[in-house]
């Protein structure tokens, strides 16, 4: 079958069919076209018309003459709309007439700065010039690294890189910065929350070195669809810019399903698994060679998958590949060499493929569990349908409150405005660590500012006396740790990464990939079953210390899930409503976790078959928050506080990541029983990041909007006594209480107390 026959068996098909519970078609959409403008180099058009290009769509040629202009410029076009041709043909142009020009290119990640090189490097061929265009990323060699310092015309890298090893250096790289026109930044819409922030920074710091060596660059951006595109973009850069929005390219007939299995809730280990949902659609692919890529939200999501795929499709698994980070550079590049080549079928990814890597033309796509926003979605689904001339992306939907708040409400999805991103540049804690580096760069004036950060001098007077600078002449120079962006991250994380060592072979040791530092300590603890290609490893060591991980090759029918234990102190609080039931307070917190046990989880039942106790040390936070206390009296039985309060958390939770446009793992929503400082039982809710990101602060002041869309969800949920889509657990077992109308009570008893004040 081809798709359009696999499609309407799906419909037609008994058992799909029934699970089928929203279809939305986007028609087809003929292009609008221009020819190329008057001034474009007669060698830029031979070259475009060898890759059969004869016009330009008319959002690249808008993109080209704002650029002429020298107006900053950001494209949000759909995915496949030619962004990089647009962005890309106007440096080329003044690149010929001015051969000293040098070009910075930021993409957020290695793939997608290695695909962009290669690119560029054909059309430089195709032009007959020879374009000096390297990568430089932690995988570029010593030597290769020293060739592009001191003769490279587009430099392209990744925010990592430009913090710690490029701006750092930036007296090795005059011939960039001398002659440095444009800067040009792709998937804007990926920096958002701690890792936007970072690199709002990040960016504050290029313009300082840039200012020194008397340029300006202009500055070429392209996103994602997204609801706040201008005021993200100018957040990042603070510059002004012309936003290109209307989309003129071609577009093929889309379909789109919303998959959903209706779980029996009358028995927990009945529960529909969204991955076994997601096998039974793609081997309905693999069976007939249709080219799908799966998303999956998570790493052990997608060694599971793959696993399944394989084991049911033995002589077709060699069609079947995986993707995510944590693989070596190579390993990856040859799986995007085979998607491109079309020798694989199916690829099973994390979010990691979700950006414009060049894979070729994908016929289907799905999307295991709702990506967590919008535009992550249609980013997914956008990876279907580049050339086909019809697609299918398939979102199967899981029990959590969010997937089928959007299978009940598909307009959520289709007709609502992408959310919009957040970041906090001015986050006192990411400013300081930048603030350090940039000192460190190139020494302050004394009445300069770090971009528009308001209290400049309040931090150089602080370092002043924490004798991090020395004052000298009206300048203040770094005179603390030697090059202090080693130990900065800016992803969220620690700067090392932990590296994975299999260890099987009693003679040697073999790097299989490598984990940030905090989900180590949950999926790599000792004890742990580490899943790398569908292989089974037993973590034998981790040594945080040494940022090294140590596992063996095993074969074994289970895998694990690690437990952690939170104990949160206020460091600081201001009390924001005081009734005689319920207390607010918000302010700074101090968050102290340490992962304490670990389940092993049969592959195939799901149920849980033994524990063990992890021995790992804590880990200590700084951040913003609020907290909710409950006078005893607030509940009718002291017996069910704690199971309630985690219910209600759990649907606070969900429906504020939602309205704040947070990431899920951005905020944290914590109940205790009773708090030994108040004597209480509490709800904290906080940012999950050192400083915060005042997105707690955001939900503290919507609350009751808030409570009043958490009602409206567990209201709507058509189960009985409770589950994942909207109080998030099953309590089957207790058959006096039922937790569902407990929690929905409790939320309304909160509600009407906040709203009767």
């Amino acid at each position: 079958m081809n798709l359009q026959q696999v499609i309407d068996f799906f419909k037609l098909d008994p058992y799909f069919s029934k699970n089928i519970r929203y279809i939305y078609e986007v028609p087809k959409k003929n292009e609008t076209l221009i020819d190329f403008p008057e001034d474009l180099d007669p060698r830029i058009i031979n070259a475009l018309e060898k890759k059969n290009i004869h016009k330009l769509y008319l959002h690249q040629y808008d993109a080209y003459k704002n650029v002429v202009e020298g107006k900053n410029v950001l494209l949000t076009t759909s995915t496949a709309s030619g962004k990089t041709l647009a962005f890309i043909l106007p440096v080329l142009n003044l690149k010929i007439k001015n051969p000293d020009l040098r070009v910075l290119m930021i993409y957020p990640t290695k793939a997608l700065s290695r695909d962009q090189e290669n690119w560029i490097k054909d059309l430089g061929n195709d032009l007959g010039l020879k374009l000096r265009i390297h990568t430089y990323d932690g995988d570029t060699s010593q030597t290769i690294r020293r060739k592009i310092r001191e003769a490279g015309d587009f430099v392209i890298t990744n925010p990592d890189m430009l913090h710690s090893g490029i701006l750092s250096k930036h007296t090795s790289w005059i011939q960039l910065f001398e002659n440095l026109s444009f800067v040009i930044i792709d998937e804007v819409h990926v920096y958002k929350g701690i890792f936007g922030s970072h690199f709002a920074n990040v960016l504050r710091r290029l313009f300082r070195i840039t200012d020194a060596y008397k340029k300006k660059p202009q500055i070429i951006s392209a996103s994602a669809t997204i609801g706040n595109p201008k005021e993200l973009i100018q957040k990042l850069t603070e510059k002004e810019f012309v936003v290109i929005d209307q989309d003129s390219s071609r577009r093929e007939k889309k379909v789109y399903f919303l998959y959903n299995v209706k779980p029996d809730t009358s028995k927990v280990e009945k529960l529909t698994d969204t991955l076994l949902q997601a096998l039974e659609l793609a081997d309905i692919f693999l069976k007939n060679d249709i080219s799908c890529i799966i998303f999956c939200r998570s790493r052990k999501e997608v060694e599971l998958l793959t696993n399944y795929l394989k084991e049911k499709n033995p002589s077709l698994e060699h069609k079947i590949d995986s993707y995510r980070s944590g693989y070596l550079p190579e390993h990856r590049r040859e799986i995007e060499r085979k998607l491109r080549e079309k020798e694989i079928t199916i690829v099973v990814s994390t979010n990691a493929l979700e950006l414009g890597i060049d894979i070729g033309s994908l016929e289907a796509s799905i999307s295991v569990g709702y990506p967590g926003s919008i535009h992550s979605f249609l980013q997914q689904s956008g990876r279907a349908g580049r050339k086909a001339e019809i697609s299918l992306s398939i979102l199967v939907a899981s029990q959590d409150r969010m997937d089928q708040y959007i299978v009940k409400n598909p307009q959520f999805l289709f007709e609502k405005n992408p959310e919009n991103v957040r970041i906090n540049p001015d986050n006192f804690w990411i400013v300081m660590d930048h603030f350090k580096c940039s000192i460190s760069e190139k020494p302050f004036e004394d009445q300069e500012t770090f971009g528009n950060y308001p209290n400049s001098k309040g931090i150089l007077e602080y370092f002043l006396k924490e004798a991090l600078v020395v004052k000298r002449q009206e300048k203040y120079f770094w005179c603390g740790e030697e090059f202090p962006q080693k130990s900065i991250g800016i992803r969220g994380g620690p700067k090392k990464n932990v590296v994975i060592l299999d260890i099987t072979k009693t003679d040697s040791e073999e790097v299989l990939g490598e984990m940030d530092y905090y989900s180590a300590r949950l999926y790599l603890h000792p004890q742990a079953i580490y899943l790398h290609q569908t292989e089974t490893y037993f973590v034998e060591e981790l040594l945080l210390k040494e940022n090294i991980a140590k596992v063996k090759k095993i074969k074994t029918d289970y895998y694990t899930e690690a437990e952690e234990e939170v104990k949160i102190k206020a460091l600081f609080e201001e009390n924001i409503f005081d009734e005689k039931e319920i207390q607010i307070y918000k302010g700074d917190l101090r968050i102290i976790t340490k992962p304490t046990i670990f389940k092993k989880i049969k592959f195939t039942t799901k149920e849980n078959i033994g524990w063990g106790e992890i021995f790992l040390p804590e880990e200590e936070m700084q951040t913003q928050g609020f907290w909710i206390l409950f006078d005893p009296t607030f509940f009718d039985s002291q017996e069910n506080i704690g199971t309630t309060l985690l219910s209600m958390s759990y649907a606070i939770s969900i429906n504020a990541a939602v309205l704040s446009c947070s990431e899920i793992n951005d905020i944290r929503c914590v109940p205790f029983v009773y708090d030994p400082i108040y004597k209480k039982p509490v709800l904290y809710i906080y940012d999950n990041f050192p400083g915060g990101l005042e997105i707690s602060y955001f939900i503290c002041n919507n609350l009751k909007i808030i409570l009043e869309e958490t009602i409206h969800t567990i209201e709507k949920c058509e189960c009985k006594r409770g589950c994942p889509a909207c109080i998030g657990l099953f309590y089957l077992e207790d058959k006096k209480r039922n937790y569902k109308i407990l929690s929905l009570s409790y939320l309304e008893k909160l509600l009407s107390v906040l709203k009767n004040s």
